[in-house]
C-alpha cells in the first residue's frame, strides 16, 4: 500500500523532476548502477542509471535516475547525452567504476573531462586474482601505492609503483600481466591532480554507493517493484528528499583554499 500510495501521489512530481534542466557546469559527477528486481511480466533484475553531480556552490544534487534493463558503456552514453541535453555542457571529473568502455563514452561525450576510475572497483577486480592466503599481503602493497594523503606524490610516480608491484605478483599470478600492459592507468590515479585534503572524496565511489544504498533500503519494502516506474519513483521520492536534507549543506571541505578552483582544472 506504501508503494502504491507514494507511486500514485509522487509519480507526476518525480517525472517532472527528472526532467528538470539541469546546470551549466557541475565539478564533478559521480556515476554509478544500482540493480534492482522489477516485474514485466515475469520478475528479473535491472540496472537503473544515476547520477550524482557536486554543485558550484559544493552542495550535492541527484542529476538523473534513468532505467536501462542491462548495464553497458552504450547505455552510459545514452544516459550522458540526455543530462548534456538538458543543460551540463561542463564536467570537472567524473567518478566512476570499472565498466569496461565506460571512461571511453565519458570522453566522447565529455571530452574535456577528466576521469577517476574508483580505487577501490580497481582493487577488488585485481583481489579476484588472488588466494585468499596471499589477499592480505597483496593488499598491503596496493594500499602503499594508493596513498592518497601525499602532498608530492604524483600520477606517473602512482603508476610506477602499481606495475612495479603487480610485475611482482604476475610471477605467480600472471593474470595480473593484463593489468599492468593497460595504457589506461592513470586513470586510475587522476586524483593525485588535486589537493590531498580532497582526493579522499574523489577516488572512489562511495559517495553515490551510500546514494544507492538509501535507495535499497527504500525499495526493501517489497522483494520486487510491480513495474520500473514504481522503482523511479521511489527513487526519486528519496533523492528529492537527500538534496532537501543531506544534500543541502555544502561539502566545506572544497572551500578550504582560495587557490585551488575546480572550475579551472
Amino acid at each position: 500500500s506504501s508503494v502504491s500510495r507514494i507511486t500514485t501521489d509522487f509519480s507526476s512530481l518525480v517525472e517532472a523532476w527528472l526532467h528538470r534542466e539541469l546546470d551549466y557546469y557541475y565539478p564533478i559527477i559521480y556515476i554509478d548502477a544500482i540493480h534492482i528486481k522489477v516485474r514485466r511480466e515475469t520478475v528479473a533484475t535491472e540496472a537503473f542509471y544515476v547520477l550524482l553531480g557536486l554543485k558550484e556552490d559544493h552542495t550535492r544534487e541527484v542529476l538523473g535516475i534513468v532505467n536501462i534493463p542491462q548495464e553497458s558503456a552504450t547505455g552510459w552514453q545514452e544516459v550522458l547525452e540526455n543530462i548534456r541535453s538538458r543543460g551540463v555542457q561542463k564536467v570537472g571529473l567524473f567518478v566512476f567504476d570499472g565498466l569496461t568502455g565506460l571512461d571511453e563514452v565519458v570522453g566522447k561525450v565529455y571530452a574535456n573531462s577528466m576521469k577517476q576510475n574508483c580505487v577501490l572497483h580497481f582493487q577488488r577486480n585485481l583481489n579476484k586474482h588472488i588466494r585468499k592466503t596471499h589477499r592480505e599481503a597483496f593488499c598491503k602493497e596496493l594500499k602503499d601505492v594508493f596513498n592518497p594523503d601525499d602532498v608530492f606524490y604524483t600520477t606517473k610516480e602512482g603508476v610506477d609503483n602499481l606495475k612495479s608491484v603487480l610485475g611482482k605478483w604476475s610471477k605467480t599470478y600472471p593474470k595480473l600481466k593484463s593489468t599492468t600492459n593497460r595504457d589506461d592507468l592513470d586513470t586510475v590515479f587522476t586524483y593525485l591532480n588535486f589537493d590531498y585534503r580532497i582526493r579522499r572524496m574523489i577516488y572512489t565511489t562511495n559517495w553515490i554507493e551510500r546514494l544507492n544504498k538509501s535507495f535499497r533500503r527504500t525499495l526493501k519494502m517489497r522483494n520486487a517493484l510491480p513495474n520500473p516506474k514504481a522503482a523511479i519513483t521511489l527513487m526519486g521520492y528519496v533523492a528529492m528528499e537527500m538534496e532537501e536534507k543531506t544534500y543541502s549543506y555544502p561539502i566545506s571541505n572544497f572551500k578550504f583554499d582560495d587557490n585551488f578552483n575546480l572550475n579551472n582544472v
